[in-house]
């Protein structure tokens, strides 16, 4: 069926991302997966597993786009991201769409590699976020002037009628 071919081609875009993943982070250690963590030299799971990638969140080789660079900590991800000039929507402060496009990359990041982890693949799948809920705890507006802190962090990945589903939380 529809499920099975979409399972095919995920499949195969994992494959083929796997390939083009390097061999070697470039501080001489393996790269695999599971070691996007921050440390010198290591590659972001964006640059990892999405070398080419072209989400203007995170496209690792554009300069127009975010250029998030997200690492693993435990149970999720972490990114540290300051804002250009020109994405301030007033003088020094985000304009609102990209804090909603930094929640909305890093939520499916850590939903991705949890998937990753819990079926044992080489590479994230393709996948769909289902939904996305912002609540916001603070009226004060995202500063651009500073780096932003966006951390993800992903319950246990469970499966019901044949779909895996990972609940995220995020902060920024």
């Amino acid at each position: 069926g529809g499920w099975d071919r979409h399972l095919v081609g995920a499949s195969r875009l994992a494959a083929e991302a796997a390939a083009q993943r390097p061999k070697v982070h470039p501080d001489g250690t393996e790269n695999r997966a599971g070691t996007c963590v921050r440390l010198p030299g290591r590659l972001s799971v964006q640059e990892t597993y999405a070398p080419l990638g072209a989400g203007f969140g995170w496209r690792p080789q554009a300069g127009d786009g975010l250029m998030m660079k997200s690492y693993r900590t435990p149970g999720g991800l972490e990114s540290e991201w300051t804002a250009s000039k020109c994405f301030e929507g007033a003088p020094g402060v985000l304009a609102d769409g990209l804090v909603s496009c930094l929640l909305d990359n890093q939520g499916n990041w850590t939903a991705a590699l949890a998937l990753m982890d819990f079926h044992s693949l080489r590479a994230p799948p393709l996948m769909a976020c289902q939904s996305l809920t912002l609540t916001r705890s603070s009226l004060v507006p995202a500063p651009a002037t500073q780096p932003l802190i966006v951390r993800a962090f992903h319950q246990e990945p469970h499966t019901s009628d044949g779909v895996t589903f990972v609940p995220v939380t995020m902060t920024l």
